[in-house]
């Protein structure tokens, strides 16, 4: 395992992290004023990673880990959060949260989704006020099945979860099991060619939103609405003529800490 130490400052973490995951990296420690993200020696990319923190001129350090213990990791970082006073989100090692209408366990591992992150944030808020109730739901690169098990226990009837890493499916199905809930969880780098979603969730980022952005307007029901998150305030054009090609209007913006949340839905 790869371990690449980055000093930056608080407001960048996150958006650094997101990218960092983009080139598979599987883990990530947050300190004070830097990161530690790991990679498997064999998918390390050191021209990569030299190209992404230019933009930002930052140096960074390398060394070699062995092992790793993920589970010492997870629970040195990743602490309860609750979202709008409504939503909490803990993992199975942590205690019970009160007085929040709506508990989640997740449990992350190397998948991506716990509700730290303000893309995922965002879109666990917007869950909240979406009329869910036996909705049928596309979440296109699920990750630990956060937003398709919160949509499960808001009474969405049908949540099918799709994502192009093993690791990822299995991490969602025993986040499911801890909720108590189902999603029809797929293996695939495609979203469904002949189903039909009352919403479609996808917490990306632009590349693979504008590879997918026909077959995601594809899946939707005449009234459908697609949320797309994982953008910065810099991509908000290109997705624009990107969802106004495949025959979709905007309808919802939302920004936290420079990050997007966006709805849209075909046009009438």
């Amino acid at each position: 395992m790869q371990s690449v130490h980055v000093v930056l400052p608080p407001e960048l973490q996150d958006e650094l992290i997101a990218s960092l995951y983009a080139l598979d990296y599987e883990g990530f420690e947050q300190k004070e004023d830097s990161i530690l993200a790991y990679i498997p020696l064999l998918n390390f990319d050191e021209n990569s990673l030299n190209i992404l923190l230019s933009k930002y001129n930052l140096s960074y350090s390398l060394s070699i880990i062995n092992k790793i213990n993920w589970n010492a990791v997870w629970e040195n970082n990743f602490q309860p959060i609750v979202i709008a006073n409504r939503l909490s989100v803990r993992a199975d090692f942590h205690s019970p949260i009160q007085n929040v209408a709506q508990e989640l366990i997740i449990t992350p591992r190397m998948s991506f989704g716990t509700g730290h992150h303000a893309t995922t944030s965002l879109m666990l808020e917007a869950l909240l006020d979406l009329s869910l109730k036996d909705a049928r739901v596309l979440d296109f690169g699920t990750g630990t099945g956060i937003l398709g098990i919160l949509a499960a226990k808001l009474g969405a009837n049908y949540v099918v979860g799709i994502d192009n890493d093993t690791w990822c499916i299995e991490n969602a199905t025993d986040n499911c099991k801890m909720n108590g809930v189902f999603i029809d969880l797929q293996l695939s780098e495609e979203p469904p060619r002949n189903e039909r979603f009352d919403f479609v969730f996808a917490n990306i980022n632009l590349h693979i939103i504008q590879a997918n952005i026909e077959a995601l307007a594809n899946c939707l029901q005449a009234n459908g609405t697609l949320l797309l998150s994982g953008l910065l305030t810099q991509d908000e054009e290109i997705l624009d003529a990107a969802c106004v090609e495949a025959g979709l209007q905007k309808n919802g913006r939302f920004e936290k800490n420079g990050w997007l949340l966006f709805f849209y839905q075909p046009i009438a």
